[in-house]
């Protein structure tokens, strides 16, 4: 069912996954961040992931929820994954990660987190 994306939000601290009933994850490497992605997608389940856009001053979460032309599981690529990108200045609601190419950092004060259902 639909839920408020700000029942998730605590100001000042950002998103608060657990009272949604979600796992935040952090992952050593962004290699060990896509697999674990690739691995809920497959599972039929989405994850979601803070990235920064080129030229970001700042990032926003995703919502990873497909995969495409993943030939081996040990090296995903950004490209390899469809998003949902509910940025309101994107001009294209449903991408690939391919758009963030080489700047896909997700916050290093504990790893890459992904956050899984």
């Amino acid at each position: 069912g639909y839920s408020n994306p700000l029942s998730f939000w605590k100001s000042g601290e950002g998103a608060k996954w657990a009272w949604g009933n979600m796992k935040s994850k952090f992952c050593s490497s962004q290699q060990d961040a896509l697999k674990l992605a690739y691995d809920q997608v497959a599972a039929g389940k989405p994850a979601i992931i803070y990235v920064y856009g080129p030229n970001a001053k700042s990032g926003h979460y995703v919502t990873i929820y497909g995969y495409k032309n993943v030939t081996d599981t040990k090296n995903l690529k950004m490209s390899n994954f469809v998003i949902i990108d509910s940025d309101a200045y994107s001009t294209a609601y449903e991408r690939d990660l391919s758009c963030y190419t080489g700047a896909m950092y997700i916050s290093k004060k504990k790893g890459y987190q992904v956050v899984i259902f």
